[in-house]
C-alpha cells in the first residue's frame, strides 16, 4: 500500500495511460532499495502448539477480512478458530476482545488514503502506530500474543 495523488489512482483505475506526471508519484521503485522478509506460517506447528483453543482475530478492514476466511478453510477440522475485528485505523482499535487469544494487526494502510481530507503525514502515521502499540503493552495479558502485519 502506497500513497499516490488521487487524479493519479483515478486515472489508473480507469484503465488508461498513466499521465505522465503520475509515472515518478506511483512508481514503486522507491521501495527496492527495502529489504523484505517473508516468513510463511508453518501451519502444523502452530497447531501443534495449541494443544487448547486458540482464536487468531484479524485486525483490519478488507484484507483481514479475506485472511479470516482462508483461516477459516485452512482451520476447520482444528481447534483453532479466526476472527475479524473491523477497524480501520489505528486509533480506533481497543482490546476489548476477550475470545483473542492472538492478535494479527493490519491497520497502518487506511490512514494513508484520501478517506478523509488528506492522507496523514508520516509523523501522523507514526505516531498513531506507536500509540496503540503502547496501549497493547499497557492493557494486554500474558495471554496475548500480538503479531503487525502489512
Amino acid at each position: 500500500t502506497r500513497w499516490q495523488p488521487m487524479q493519479c489512482f483515478l486515472a489508473k483505475k480507469a484503465g488508461g495511460k498513466t499521465p505522465l506526471e503520475c509515472e515518478a508519484k506511483i512508481s514503486v521503485n522507491r521501495f527496492k532499495p527495502y529489504r523484505f522478509d517473508w516468513n510463511p506460517p508453518d501451519l502444523k506447528d502452530i497447531v501443534s502448539r495449541h494443544p487448547e483453543p486458540a482464536s487468531f482475530c484479524l485486525v483490519g478492514a478488507s484484507h483481514s477480512g479475506d485472511l479470516v476466511q482462508a483461516g477459516k478453510r485452512i482451520f476447520k477440522k482444528t481447534i483453532i478458530t479466526t476472527a475479524i475485528v473491523d477497524t480501520q485505523y489505528p486509533n480506533l482499535f481497543t482490546l476489548h476482545h476477550p475470545d483473542c487469544t492472538h492478535y494479527i494487526i493490519a491497520t497502518g494502510q487506511w490512514p494513508g488514503s484520501f478517506d478523509h481530507a488528506h492522507p496523514h503525514s508520516w509523523a501522523e502515521w507514526e505516531s498513531d502506530m506507536h500509540q496503540m502499540i503502547t496501549r497493547f503493552q499497557r492493557f494486554s495479558t500474558s495471554d496475548n500474543n500480538f503479531y503487525l502485519r502489512s
